[in-house]
């Protein structure tokens, strides 16, 4: 899909009157409204591709009273596909873990619990001189062992790695960004801000990770 006009347009239903989105009290407008499973999605904001799709919330949204249509800045390209391929993401991807891989790293090896598992990490970053001699009857890893090796990852330098041995771009990728770090979701979508990736769409809606991005350009009592 070549890149689409600069900005996007996208609605909202709410029951707050605002001038401003403010993702906070979007949270908890969510979060009153019993939709919990949504909140665990990222923090973010969650748009509507269309008014139709924005006005079937409305017996799930206590005294929705506005509707509101926003102008997005950027493109469908700057979003993950939460159901398609996200191939179109990996150079983004590719600097944000770049930016980040040495925190990645240790994160995996404190999960390890074998010499097996601890290697299998090592030689995914290509840091296969600090592998662990395996042994035929013990694969248990000790603490000593772990600490050791990840105080020699920290004095690293340079990771070098394939994008694609860490993400499966056919996959949910911010899932899978999400569990690497092992943050809050108010991190991780900075994290995808950060290399231009503005949200995730999904069929007919839209979430956004930034409301800098977002501008409201009309709103309606319904």
């Amino acid at each position: 899909m070549d890149r689409l006009i600069a900005n996007l347009t996208a609605y909202h239903l709410s029951s707050n009157s605002f001038d401003k989105f403010d993702l906070s009290k979007a949270e908890e407008e969510r979060k009153r409204n019993g939709d919990v499973e949504q909140c665990i999605y990222g923090y973010d904001m969650y748009l509507t591709n269309t008014k139709d799709e924005a006005l079937g919330f409305k017996n799930q949204i206590d005294n929705a009273k506005y509707l509101y249509t926003v102008s997005i800045n950027g493109s469908l390209k700057d979003f993950i596909d939460w159901f398609g391929d996200n191939s179109h993401l990996k150079k983004k991807c590719e600097l944000l873990l770049k930016n980040n891989i040495k925190e990645i790293v240790i994160n995996e090896l404190e999960k390890c619990t074998s010499r097996t598992g601890l290697n299998n990490v090592l030689c995914r970053y290509n840091l296969d001189k600090y592998t662990l001699e395996a042994h035929e009857d013990e694969d248990k890893l000790s603490s000593e062992e772990k600490e050791s090796v990840i105080s020699d990852v920290k004095k690293e330098t340079k990771i070098d790695f394939d994008i694609e041995d860490i993400i499966n771009f056919d996959d949910d990728i911010y899932e899978e960004v999400y569990s690497l770090f092992n943050k809050d979701h108010k991190t991780t979508s900075k994290m995808f801000v950060s290399v231009g990736i503005i949200g995730v769409k999904a069929n007919n809606y839209l979430v956004v990770f930034d409301m800098d991005n977002v501008t409201i350009v009309n709103k309606e009592e319904i």
